[in-house]
C-alpha cells in the first residue's frame, strides 16, 4: 500500500515529535516535512504537494487560520487537518470558513489522532470529541428528536449536506448539481431551518454522527 505524504506545521518541538512517532510508527504515512512557521509551512505544501497537512493553530508568526485559503489554492488536492491546543468555538467555526477538512485538538489520543487522520485523508470531515461535545451542548431542545429533524430534509437537501461536508463551497456545489449558486443558499437556509441549527460546525457535527442517513440518498 501506498504510503500517505504529510507535512506537519507545528512550532512546539515536544508535540511535532510526539505526534510525528506515532504517525510515523504505524507504516501507513510518511512525513515529508515539519514546519514551525506559516512561512515556511506555505512553501512545503507548495514545493511537496502532500496528501494531508495537519496545521496547528498557532505557529511561530502568527495565526495559520486565515492561510488556509492559500493552502488549498497551493495545492488543491492535499487535505487539512487543523491541529489546536483549544476547542474555542469561533476558531473552529472559522477554519471549517476557510476551508480546513478537520480540527482535532492536543489533548487527543492515540486512537482519535488515527481515526482523524483516516477519515479527513478519506474525504470526510472531522471533528474531535471534545468539540463535538461543545457544539452538542449548543444545540436547542425543539422537543422534537434529531431523527424525525432529518426526515424533513429533502434528496436534493441532503445532497447538498453531503457536498458541504465534504468541504465544498456553494459555487462547487452548484457546479456538482447544475444549479445557482443562489439556489445553492437558499437550500442551505432552508436546511438550517428544518434542523433547527444555526452554524456550519453544527451542520459537520450533525452529517459526522448520523452517516448512514446520508449516505442512504
Amino acid at each position: 500500500m501506498e504510503q500517505k505524504r504529510i507535512v506537519f506545521a507545528e512550532d512546539h518541538s515536544l508535540i511535532s515529535e510526539m505526534w510525528g512517532e506515532l504517525i510515523k510508527n504505524t507504516g501507513e504515512f510518511v512525513i515529508l516535512a515539519k514546519t514551525k512557521s506559516v512561512k515556511e509551512s506555505l512553501h512545503s505544501v507548495s514545493s511537496l504537494q502532500p496528501d494531508l497537512l495537519i496545521l496547528d493553530v498557532m505557529l511561530s508568526d502568527g495565526s495559520s487560520i486565515d492561510s488556509i485559503e492559500t493552502f488549498r489554492q497551493s495545492s488543491p488536492a492535499t487535505r487539512i487537518l487543523v491541529l489546536s491546543g483549544n476547542a474555542e468555538l469561533h476558531t473552529i467555526k472559522k477554519a471549517f470558513g476557510k476551508g480546513a477538512n478537520g480540527y482535532i485538538t492536543k489533548t487527543a489520543g492515540y486512537e482519535e489522532i488515527m481515526k482523524a487522520i483516516s477519515l479527513v485523508l478519506d474525504g470526510k470531515s472531522y471533528m474531535s470529541y471534545d468539540v463535538q461535545q461543545k457544539i452538542t451542548n449548543q444545540f436547542t431542545d425543539t422537543g422534537n428528536s434529531i431523527e424525525l429533524l432529518l426526515n424533513t430534509l429533502t434528496k436534493q437537501e441532503i445532497k447538498i449536506c453531503r457536498f458541504i461536508y465534504k468541504g465544498l463551497s456553494s459555487k462547487e456545489v452548484a457546479e456538482e448539481l447544475s444549479i445557482s449558486v443562489k439556489t445553492v443558499q437558499i437550500h442551505r437556509h432552508n436546511i438550517y431551518k428544518k434542523l433547527n441549527i444555526h452554524k456550519l460546525s453544527q451542520l459537520m457535527l450533525l452529517v459526522q454522527d448520523h452517516q448512514s442517513f446520508f449516505d442512504t440518498e
